[in-house]
């Protein structure tokens, strides 16, 4: 009985010991991140300042996003070996000698990337990052803690206001060929109308067609006022719209009325 209740505390305490091990050991493989990205006329630069808690002989991975260029790491009075490169993977160990388990280790990454890169990617190696900052020209765009071995992020490069023009350039396309294609129809179908009635047929056709174009342009004005609304497009933008196509609906009525007085 003696002999029992002894197994079964050492049991206990071996088993009491065991989170207290992966606790000291869990501080050396994590890692805090700070990443500046910055877009240039030429290039997006990265820097990343990494702290970790390294000793001598310790084994580390960074992940560096594809194509990326002039890669560089400083790690100050911390010589490091670079044991290898694995895809995007970089490889190192501390080699410095007497770098205890509790002491920091700072480092500077920089590199470059196109400036036709719409994406940055990161992936984050280490059983737990502890917190990270990202910034975008000075903005912070993330904040988050705790992050999981390899969780994945990636964040858009594109500026927010060459979105707004890349969609509004689209938007306005779209509108160009829509107007094209109807104008095109009612054109074939006003000319085979002409062929088969008379002098107040063709006008009683060409009104149809200024109709459905006046109907169209107010259609867009409504349009592009919900886009304002919703500040989809800028103030600029929407007044040089609004003033073009309220001039053109002003044109296409002056013609409406005289072909109605032609009518009459």
């Amino acid at each position: 009985m003696i002999k029992k209740t002894i197994l079964i505390v050492l049991i206990l305490i071996f088993i009491s010991f065991i989170p207290m091990v992966n606790a000291e050991n869990s501080d050396l493989d994590s890692a805090s991140y700070n990443i500046e990205i910055n877009k240039l006329d030429k290039k997006i630069t990265i820097t990343e300042n990494i702290i970790i808690n390294g000793e001598t002989g310790y084994v580390f991975d960074i992940w560096i996003q594809n194509d990326s260029k002039n890669y560089e790491i400083d790690s100050g009075d911390i010589e490091l070996n670079n044991i290898g490169i694995n895809n995007n993977i970089y490889t190192y160990k501390i080699i410095t000698e007497n770098v205890k388990k509790n002491d920091q280790l700072t480092l500077t990454i920089n590199y470059e990337l196109s400036k036709n890169k719409k994406v940055f990617q990161k992936k984050f190696l280490f059983n737990n990052t502890k917190e990270i900052t990202m910034k975008y020209n000075g903005n912070t765009i993330y904040i988050g803690e705790n992050i999981d071995n390899n969780s994945f992020f990636k964040i858009s490069l594109t500026d927010s206001e060459e979105t707004e023009v890349a969609d509004l350039d689209n938007y306005l396309i779209g509108i160009v060929i829509i107007l094209v294609i109807i104008i095109l129809v009612l054109g074939f179908l006003s000319l085979k109308k002409q062929q088969k009635t008379k002098k107040k047929d063709i006008q009683i056709g060409s009104e149809e067609l200024l109709t459905t174009k006046k109907t169209l342009l107010m259609s867009v004005l409504k349009d592009i006022e919900k886009k304002h609304r919703s500040k989809k497009i800028s103030d600029d933008t929407y007044n040089k719209l609004k003033d073009q196509y309220k001039q053109d609906t002003v044109e296409i009525m002056k013609k409406l009325d005289q072909l109605k007085s032609k009518v009459k």
